[in-house]
């Protein structure tokens, strides 16, 4: 949560132990969303990789100039 949100929220409830509490409870709210997002993000990645699908940037093709040597000697 954002500290000018936190403020607004403390000024609102007046009570600094009021507000905390309600804070902690938003943050844990958080956390287990994120927790969420990723644990489906995780899995989505695995049931991809294990259905063939290739992840990732594909390779670059090479050139055949750049696998042969150096032919400029100096």
């Amino acid at each position: 949560m954002l500290q000018e949100n936190e403020n607004r929220l403390r000024a609102l409830v007046g009570d600094e132990t009021l507000a905390r509490q309600i804070l902690d409870l938003i943050h844990e709210d958080e956390a287990a969303r994120h927790a969420e997002l990723i644990r489906k993000q995780s899995e989505g990645l695995k049931r991809a990789r294990d259905s063939g699908v290739r992840l990732g940037r594909p390779p670059r093709p090479r050139s055949p100039a750049s696998s042969r040597a150096c032919t400029i000697c100096i």
